[in-house]
């Protein structure tokens, strides 16, 4: 079995970034192909779901594969960092 690498880590957090723009930019401009302005409000909320949740599929990836390459510490931190996030979204004043 392989071992896992930094180098690895790197490449799939830089792919799931890109990816995640990507697919934005392809729904948003496939939204445009709808006349009725409720369908076109539907896709537009979809595709700014994927880029809000693109950065945090790359915390979840950073926990995982710190957690892989035996570094705890920054395993951790990202782990601390997606709870600090959650906690942002849900919680209201």
């Amino acid at each position: 079995m392989k071992k896992f690498t930094e180098k690895q880590l790197y490449e799939i957090i830089s792919k799931t970034l890109r990816n995640g723009v990507i697919l934005f930019i392809v729904i948003s401009f496939l939204s445009y192909l709808f006349k009725d302005p409720q369908i076109h409000k539907f896709i537009l909320d979809i595709a700014i779901m994927i880029l809000i949740s693109t950065p945090i599929m790359r915390i979840i990836i950073l926990a995982i594969g710190f957690y892989k390459l035996g570094d705890k510490k920054y395993s951790f931190y990202s782990f601390v960092i997606l709870v600090l996030l959650f906690l942002g979204l849900f919680i209201k004043k």
